[in-house]
């Protein structure tokens, strides 16, 4: 999955849904440090996609990093249920 994350990147490197993707993979293989710069990348990208939000803080509250999860947490609580994100999330 990671293979083709950094594939559909490499195709559009400005797309942050795209990096929304490999930093979930990367969370989930437990490569933290990379996830949390791969989510960050999204966030700047598109910064209305929630659940890119949601994710980074999950990942910040993993590592203990207590005062950015609150962050990343409320920048995803202040936009819609929508998110912006093309899957509706």
């Amino acid at each position: 999955a990671l293979t083709f994350a950094n594939r559909a990147i490499a195709l559009d490197p400005m797309n942050g849904y795209r990096w929304e993707t490999k930093g979930t993979i990367l969370a989930t293989l437990g490569d933290t440090s990379a996830a949390i710069d791969a989510l960050l990348t999204s966030v700047r990208y598109a910064p209305a996609d929630r659940q890119a939000w949601s994710t980074l803080a999950s990942v910040y509250t993993a590592t203990k990093q207590t005062a950015r999860a609150a962050d990343a947490q409320a920048h995803a609580d202040a936009l819609p249920a929508t998110g912006g994100s093309p899957s509706g999330q």
